[in-house]
């Protein structure tokens, strides 16, 4: 049985007779001249090799080239067909990679990894990690795109974007309240015949409103009253309070008012009033003194909206 090992230098499985065991031959692929080894070297390595290609896929050369010795001597083709050999000892043919016939007349079909032992040109080898690595990459690129392209397809759309939350109706707005004095210290009484004003912020009125008929010691206006209807015209309301000391005044619309209570029995003991308080009522009257006397008020800036609680206020506190 000849020897099989491979080369050095190309990895090239080849075959020889047991005669050549330690003499020098030349690999008849790559020309690398090497010492034959023992057959039992020989075998040690394959069977090293066989044990080591079960972990790894194959990555090395499967022909064999012969190197032919005697008649009687056995050959192995680069199938692994055993064949005779005719040629005389010491020569050397090459089976499976060459298109030489085979000693007896056959051309064997070159093995399907051949093509896989060295690359060329056209060839290139990516392993199986990097190919999965490349689809992934591709598969996500896509779907970022994708997801991009359809999220700016309906930002851009105006028939996909959400409609506008239509504006809420801005109705009238009623608002109520309740007054009370101290006539004495520990007793709070319901403010009966008080004054309750209210003023858009906003703006001024054209002609500011007459003060008599308004004030608290005055008799109940009427509803046709000029004045009051002024009042009504420009955007504010104007109440007495009940025997209860509660009123109840319509505005036209939320939004920033002057509000004026004015006690109808709490008495100041100071006929004094702030200036600014004065200048920021001339805006609505002309002799704000004569409205206030001298009751109690309160003058102060209210934000008025829908559904907003009870005003209630103590003049004495």
């Amino acid at each position: 049985m000849p020897i099989r090992f491979r080369c050095v230098a190309c990895r090239q499985l080849l075959s020889i007779g047991r005669r050549k065991a330690g003499t020098e031959i030349q690999c008849p692929k790559c020309g690398r001249s090497q010492l034959v080894p023992s057959p039992e070297e020989a075998a040690a390595a394959l069977a090293a090799e066989a044990a080591a290609r079960t972990q790894t896929s194959p990555s090395t050369p499967t022909g064999i080239f012969i190197f032919d010795e005697d008649l009687e001597e056995e050959s192995w083709t680069d199938s692994g067909s055993l064949v005779s050999s005719e040629s005389g000892g010491g020569q050397m043919g090459a089976v499976g990679y060459a298109s030489a016939p085979s000693p007896v007349g056959l051309s064997p079909a070159p093995s399907p990894q051949a093509s896989l032992t060295s690359p060329t040109k056209e060839q290139i080898w990516i392993s199986r990690r990097s190919l999965y690595l490349q689809a992934l990459l591709i598969f996500l690129v896509g779907a970022g795109g994708f997801g991009l392209g359809y999220w700016l397809g309906r930002a851009d759309n105006p028939a996909r974007s959400s409609p506008p939350e239509p504006e809420k109706p801005m109705g009238p707005v009623f608002l109520e309240g309740r007054l009370f004095y101290r006539p004495e210290p520990l007793r709070v009484v319901p403010d009966e015949g008080a004054v309750a004003i209210f003023l858009p912020a906003d703006r001024a009125p054209e002609e500011r409103f007459i003060t008599i008929g308004l004030r608290p010691q005055d008799p109940p206006p009427e509803s046709s009253n000029p004045t009051i209807q002024a009042i009504n015209r420009f955007g504010g309301a104007y109440a007495r309070t009940s025997p209860e000391g509660s009123f109840l005044v319509q505005l036209p619309a939320p939004g920033q008012y002057y509000m004026l209570l004015i006690s109808r029995h709490a008495r100041r003991n100071q006929a004094d009033v702030a200036d600014q308080i004065l200048q920021e009522m001339k805006k609505y009257f002309p002799e704000p003194k004569n409205l206030i006397d001298q009751a109690k008020f309160h003058w102060t800036s209210l934000t008025v909206r829908l559904g907003m609680p009870p005003i209630e206020h103590d003049f004495d506190r």
